[in-house]
């Protein structure tokens, strides 16, 4: 929307409008939001996935069991691999 409609009389003065009616209809909020402090990581985690740390380290130990197959060991290193370049990813991102 160019500049010269927002700033024009009918429009500002319309959205002065809105603004006063959804004040004056909207009711104050006394209720602060509640901090939960009984949740369970282990819920956490089965919703968001481990953190990427800790499927690391588990990836690592599947790596070199050699009690498991080649197969749970390949996937386990494949999987390491993806969860470190998503890290690596996210890093230079954040930069």
């Amino acid at each position: 929307m160019p500049a010269s409609v927002l700033f024009h009389p009918l429009f500002t003065s319309k959205m002065q409008s809105i603004l006063r009616w959804s004040i004056e209809n909207s009711t104050p909020q006394d209720n602060a939001p509640v901090v939960r402090e009984n949740l369970d990581p282990g819920i956490i985690d089965h919703i968001l996935g481990k953190p990427d740390s800790e499927q690391m380290k588990v990836d690592l130990v599947v790596a070199i069991d050699s009690n498991k197959s080649e197969e749970e060991r390949v996937e386990a290193l494949d999987h390491l691999e993806m969860v470190r370049g998503m890290a690596t990813i996210n890093l230079s991102v954040k930069r």
